[in-house]
């Protein structure tokens, strides 16, 4: 069997304010209305990244 590749998850950052920044870490959480979220760090900047949707 060959290994599982893992996709790159991206996101917004607010900081620098650019689209499509690599989320190092992410986790997979839950919004208090049961949305599923995902939060981790930017790969560029360290600061704390955020999005809506389910980890594929």
């Amino acid at each position: 069997m060959a290994p599982r590749e893992l996709a790159v998850v991206t996101g917004y950052c607010v900081y620098e304010k650019k689209k499509n920044r690599e989320i190092k870490n992410p986790k997979q959480i839950k919004l208090k209305n049961g949305r599923p979220a995902i939060k981790g760090t930017c790969a560029s900047c360290g600061k704390a990244i955020f999005r809506i949707g389910k980890l594929k």
